[in-house]
């Protein structure tokens, strides 16, 4: 399991590295735009490493039966409706907090309508989702069996949140609007929500909607760089984590 974790790390950061890099050199020589097709495709392809790699690895190490269940855990959405609210009341509470700390409830402005989170909900599932399929799909459990759910954790939103650094230097993208400070606090804040999905439902699908919602909501909701109200988030997330932990047991559904 070691040697199948390191290679899914390894796979996953050379084959969106490369990827991305080419689109920092294109860019930044402004041979091709952000947006252009081409770059979208390229960018995209590097956004979904982490799936590509762990369906190669699971095609090339489970028997038909074990990977057969593992795709049907990609688009089985069959899980209890309060999993479904809790995603979005959790998404819309971190939102609310990061902006409502630093600004007052007062100054709070929504980026665009909330419908602007259901349209654009199927373009964040192939631009952020799929990444579940090996983060919390392959990378969560695996890690698990070795360190606590608490350590785990963190390590894959340190992980995470240093995959994405690449993109600090393509010319056009979002993260030109935001510090990587400030993104990697979120990150952590993230990891740990996406991990008791993962946990509470064993869901890889369950994941990818929680992360597609998460973009989606970005579009609502400016993302915030203040520092303070990035670590209150987390400091919320981790509490949320701690908790169920401990009633996890209790609270199966």
């Amino acid at each position: 399991m070691i040697r199948e974790i390191g290679k899914f790390i390894v796979l996953t950061f050379l084959t969106s590295w490369i990827l991305w890099g080419l689109l920092v050199v294109l860019s930044q020589l402004k041979i091709l735009n952000y947006g252009a097709p081409l770059f979208m495709i390229i960018f995209i392809l590097g956004g979904n490493a982490p799936a590509f790699s762990e369906i190669w690895i699971r095609k090339h190490t489970c028997n038909k039966k074990e990977y057969r269940t593992f795709l049907k855990n990609i688009i089985n959405p069959k899980h209890h409706l309060l999993w479904y609210v809790f995603i979005i009341v959790v998404i819309l509470m971190n939102s609310l907090v990061q902006l409502i700390i630093p600004n007052g409830i007062s100054n709070v402005v929504l980026k665009n309508p909330f419908y602007y989170a259901i349209i654009s909900l199927p373009i964040m599932i192939i631009g952020g989702g799929f990444e579940e399929i090996g983060w919390r799909g392959f990378l969560q459990p695996s890690l698990e069996k070795y360190l606590s759910p608490f350590l785990s954790t963190l390590i894959i939103g340190i992980i995470w949140a240093i995959w994405h650094l690449p993109l600090w230097f393509i010319a056009g993208t979002n993260q030109a609007n935001i510090t990587f400070f400030s993104f990697f606090i979120n990150a952590l804040a993230l990891a740990f929500i996406l991990a008791i999905v993962y946990q509470g439902t064993k869901s890889i699908f369950m994941c990818i909607i929680c992360h597609a919602l998460i973009n989606s909501f970005i579009e609502i909701f400016a993302w915030s760089n203040n520092i303070i109200g990035n670590i209150s988030v987390l400091l919320i997330d981790i509490i949320i984590f701690i908790l169920f932990q401990h009633f996890r047991k209790s609270i199966e559904i």
